[in-house]
């Protein structure tokens, strides 16, 4: 970073938060940079010019009908967000209610069996034809 960007980084800060040795870096840094001078100059200028400004401020009167605005805009937008989270609550019990539906209502993953087919004994009684399988 060269030194230019250094001072102007802390020209952007109140002299009253410098470091001694900034305070010293900026100084002999002025003294050879036309550029950085000249933002200083620009700063300066702008803080004057803030300061001879008039201060406003608000009567009693609108003060106390701009709190007011501000207290029924906060609590409008205190009821949104409440009606806004129920409706996401009933979304996801929704969504809960319908996944537990369709877990206790699907069919059995295991068909029920079938009947047996023909026992030993049945086999042994009568037995199949040579070349016949039998399962």
């Amino acid at each position: 970073m060269n030194e230019c960007k250094r001072v102007r980084g802390l020209l952007a800060l109140c002299p009253g938060e410098w470091r001694e040795d900034d305070r010293r870096r900026v100084q002999a840094h002025l003294a050879t940079c036309r550029e950085c001078a000249s933002t200083v100059r620009a700063y300066g200028e702008q803080d004057r010019l803030i300061r001879g400004t008039s201060r406003v401020s608000l009567s009693p009167a609108r003060r106390s009908k701009f709190l007011a605005r501000a207290y029924r805009e906060e609590k409008r937008f205190t009821r949104r967000a409440r009606w806004a989270s129920a409706l996401g609550t009933v979304a996801a019990l929704g969504v809960v209610l319908t996944l537990a539906l369709s877990f206790l209502l699907r069919p059995s993953p295991h068909p029920s069996a079938a009947r047996p087919g023909p026992g030993v004994a049945d086999l042994l009684r009568q037995p199949p034809a040579p070349g016949q399988t039998v399962n």
